[in-house]
């Protein structure tokens, strides 16, 4: 009989054994196995703060005026504005002809990537979106470009940049 066969064949064997569980812990077992206390997370990473703390909002009611197209930003209420720009941020990563709706209390819309990702002549990716809108005043329709804007720190925007 060869020398390894013999250990290759327990080993084999023992490998299909039934798992059983090990027995509970004694007396003294018990007191050392003890479950750690519970932990309070009071701060979050470099940020010395609580993470209750109010963060102030990525999109401020400025770039959510950019971004909604000029013709309809006089018809929708800020809440609204805010809305569709926010739908258009979607909308910017979005598959083309994905529709992405959005409503408020005084109107509802959608905005639909019209065409892919592109590079523009500047050198900026950009996408163009059309952004629909039904108001009291009635529907409106408009298409508006946005190219890409990285903040630092994994902030990406989408601003209003020149179609090429």
């Amino acid at each position: 009989m060869l020398p390894g066969l013999g250990l290759t064949l327990a080993l084999t064997l023992s490998a299909c054994a039934p798992y059983t569980r090990p027995d509970p812990p004694g007396f003294i077992g018990a007191l050392l196995d003890r479950a750690p206390p519970p932990v309070v997370v009071r701060s979050n990473g470099p940020y010395p703060g609580p993470i209750a703390e109010p963060v102030s909002p990525i999109m401020t009611q400025q770039v959510a005026d950019a971004v909604v197209a000029a013709p309809m930003s006089s018809s929708l209420s800020p809440e609204a504005r805010m809305s569709m720009a926010e739908a258009s941020m979607r909308a910017a990563a979005a598959p083309t002809g994905t529709t992405i709706l959005w409503t408020t209390a005084d109107g509802s819309g959608s905005v639909v990537p019209a065409r892919d990702v592109y590079r523009s002549h500047r050198g900026e990716i950009c996408r163009d979106l059309r952004q629909q809108v039904q108001t009291s005043q009635g529907p409106a329709m408009q298409q508006i470009t946005l190219c890409r804007a990285d903040r630092g720190d994994n902030l990406v925007l989408w601003l209003p940049g020149s179609p090429d």
